[in-house]
C-alpha cells in the first residue's frame, strides 16, 4: 500500500507534469512555423532576383525570417527554393510568400505548409579573441 505522503508526492510530480506538458504546448504552438516551397514558372530575372533578395532581408530584420535558401538534387542542380517564416496564421503566412517580388511578379509559384519545430538544435559560437562567428 502507498503511504499517504508517497501518494501526495506522486499525485504533485503528476501535476507537475501536465504543467510541463502545457508549457511546453502552449511554447509550441507559440513557435509555430509556416514554410513555402518556390518554384520557377518562368525565365528568371535578375532585376525581380535582386528585389527578391531586398524583401528576404526585410523578412530578417522584421524576424519574420526563420530561414531560407535554394534546395539543390544530388549533384548541386536547384530544384527549389525553401522559406521559412514566423507567422500568426496561414493567412499572415500567405501574405508574406505574395509579398515576395519573386510570386507578385509570376516569376515563381509556391505551396504553403504549416511546420511545428519540436525537436532539433541550433548552436552559434562567437569567438572573443578574433570575432569568429559559427553556426551549426
Amino acid at each position: 500500500m502507498i503511504e499517504k505522503d508517497e501518494a501526495e508526492a506522486i499525485a504533485a510530480r503528476a501535476r507537475d507534469g501536465r504543467a510541463a506538458a502545457e508549457m511546453l504546448d502552449n511554447k509550441v504552438v507559440k513557435n509555430k512555423l509556416w514554410f513555402y516551397i518556390t518554384r520557377y514558372v518562368r525565365e528568371r530575372d535578375p532585376a525581380i532576383f535582386g528585389a527578391h533578395l531586398a524583401y528576404q532581408v526585410k523578412l530578417e530584420k522584421d524576424g519574420r525570417l526563420f530561414a531560407a535558401g535554394p534546395v539543390t538534387d544530388a549533384d548541386g542542380n536547384h530544384e527549389f527554393g525553401l522559406v521559412v517564416v514566423r507567422a500568426e496564421s496561414a493567412a499572415d503566412a500567405r501574405a508574406i510568400a505574395d509579398g515576395d517580388p519573386m510570386h507578385s511578379s509570376g516569376l515563381r509559384t509556391y505551396t504553403l505548409h504549416q511546420w511545428s519545430l519540436n525537436e532539433g538544435h541550433i548552436g552559434i559560437g562567437i569567438d572573443l579573441h578574433d570575432g569568429k562567428i559559427t553556426f551549426r
